[in-house]
């Protein structure tokens, strides 16, 4: 199977937001499929390939592992400045209306430097499966995008919280922008739930984390702790 996973995290940045889809592209890949990762640049202006060398760079690419494709954001500064929690109150919240509304999220300016592969991508890859994981609307309307254009069937993958993520007003407008996916995956049961107040549809449950079928070497107790840790203090607090 050919697929291209969205996520906006490079799986070299240092955060949680880039090991969900990057170790779910390595499983893919040992598997014997074969998976392009599109990412947006890390650190931000880090070189990315032309789309003219990619369609190379694909044919002489070790299938082994995936594909990683950078993309430098590119346009809409009144968005990365609302982000920023820049300029007036209501001009911040113009900005953020506009952008979900009419440019499908908050990250529109690393969309459009995504999109400049797209053509390349169908060309010379054919993806038979596009798979965006939510963390902004945006990566779903790429998702959606390129599907589209590779006339393949796109998969929603919610792995943050749809309430917290969306603002008030706009979350049952976004989730009906979104009506043509194939299917869903959810992070655990609890966004299996959160999902389902907002999609119809069927849904399918991926951990990331520990494979619960592991076994452990010896009887003692255990505590995994799944996810990244921001604050020291506070986890030595936890363990003593």
């Amino acid at each position: 199977m050919r697929a291209v996973f969205i996520n906006q995290c490079h799986p070299e940045m240092p955060h949680v937001c880039s090991l969900r889809v990057g170790r779910f592209a390595e499983a893919l890949v040992a598997s014997d499929h074969e998976v392009i990762l599109l990412v947006e640049a890390y650190p931000r202006d880090a070189p990315c390939p032309s789309p003219e060398s990619v369609a190379t760079k694909l044919i002489a690419h070790d299938w082994t592992k995936p594909f990683i494709l950078p993309c430098r954001p590119q346009g809409f500064v009144k968005a990365q400045r609302a982000r920023r929690g820049h300029g007036n109150v209501l001009g911040r919240y113009a900005t953020i209306a506009k952008s979900f509304l009419v440019d499908g999220g908050m990250f529109a300016d690393w969309r459009k430097g995504a999109e400049t592969y797209f053509d390349t991508i169908v060309k010379a890859f054919a993806p038979e499966v596009v798979w965006g994981t939510f963390g902004n609307t945006d990566t779903w309307t790429m998702a959606q995008h390129l599907a589209k254009k590779a006339n393949c069937p796109w998969v929603a993958d919610f792995k943050d919280n749809w309430n917290a993520f969306v603002p008030d007003g706009l979350k049952h407008l976004m989730a009906r922008q979104f009506y043509d996916r194939a299917h869903m995956t959810v992070l655990s049961k609890s966004h299996l739930d959160e999902a389902d107040r907002w999609f119809g549809g069927a849904k399918t449950v991926l951990y990331s984390g520990v494979d619960p079928s592991k076994e452990m070497e010896n009887p003692a107790f255990r505590i995994v702790i799944t996810g990244s840790v921001y604050n020291e203090n506070r986890l030595a607090q936890l363990v003593w």
